[in-house]
């Protein structure tokens, strides 16, 4: 269900799914992170960054990574993009984030 919300990318459902990205159950994490491909926001990007950036998770950043495949990264956000994409651990979300760029 929080997937089939995050795929509606109406901005106003934002705030419904925000908590789930601190969750502590990683499955809901990858799962909100997933519904955040559709978002087209300022908002959502900040969001994509913050797991990216501080994330514990390897999958839940690399869903992000791969999520981000689905939009075009704004020019405010391409060097916090690239700070991500060159000092993650996971070689997937490095591979994803490096062919959005």
């Amino acid at each position: 269900m929080l997937q089939g919300i995050g795929n509606t990318a109406a901005d106003r459902i934002l705030p419904v799914v925000r908590p789930y990205f601190t969750h502590e159950d990683t499955a809901l994490r990858r799962l909100d992170a997933l519904g955040l491909r559709w978002f087209r926001t300022r908002e959502a990007e900040y969001l994509q960054i913050k797991i990216l950036l501080n994330e514990s998770d390897e999958d839940v950043r690399a869903q992000v990574a791969e999520a981000c495949q689905f939009r075009t990264i704004t020019e405010d956000f391409v060097e916090k993009f690239i700070k991500a994409g060159t000092s993650d651990t996971s070689v997937r979300a490095r591979l994803s984030l490096a062919s959005n760029l």
